[in-house]
């Protein structure tokens, strides 16, 4: 898959290599810790709620669960039309190449772990004939009833092409460029 995206012609492109955080990105890390209680996470809710405005259609809530599974909990509407399916109750790690799946899901409990945010550029392929390429930020949440942590993703698409790739469905392939994000407590020794 990799020789593929490498033909793409954005895949090489200095813009998306190199590029950093958008303003709707950091806007978004910003949000969080305004919602965020001294020494704890921001609740999952607050993520979920149309009172964090136009955000709220664009956020993806992913549990972590054992045997490397990571399952969508909550999709916003624009993820739902853009991908022109309901991805809740899917498993997010099956969507990655075989090869990442464990990297993934080491990377989701980093983030609830320690909690540390991650900045990515990742390429989604939705049906058979678009790739887009989505800047994802995650962001640790809590689940007030029960005590879970989530990871609550905001996407924002930024580039797409009409290139056939994948089979129907969606699936993403492995970030082109990545950062983890400190918030307060380090960020994972790589």
């Amino acid at each position: 898959m990799l020789t593929q995206l490498a033909e793409l012609p954005y895949f090489n492109d200095p813009f998306f290599v190199t590029r950093s955080r958008s303003a709707k990105s950091i806007a978004y890390e910003a949000l969080w810790r305004s919602m965020r209680p001294v020494g704890s996470l921001p609740l999952r809710e607050a993520f979920l709620s149309p009172s964090v405005g136009p955000i709220q259609s664009s956020v993806l809530v992913i549990e972590r669960k054992p045997g490397r599974r990571g399952i969508v909990h909550a999709a916003g509407s624009k993820i739902i039309e853009q991908t022109g399916q309901d991805i809740v109750g899917s498993d997010y790690i099956e969507l990655m190449p075989e090869a990442k799946r464990k990297e993934a899901w080491w990377t989701l409990g980093a983030m609830i772990s320690r909690p540390c945010g991650l900045w990515e550029l990742m390429p989604v392929y939705i049906g058979s004939s678009v790739a887009s390429i989505v800047e994802i930020t995650g962001l640790p949440v809590i689940d007030d009833e029960t005590g879970k942590v989530f990871v609550a993703s905001y996407l924002l698409p930024c580039a797409m092409t009409k290139e056939a790739l994948r089979k129907s469905g969606v699936s993403t392939d492995a970030a082109i460029t990545y950062e983890y994000l400190n918030l307060g407590a380090g960020i994972p020794n790589l």
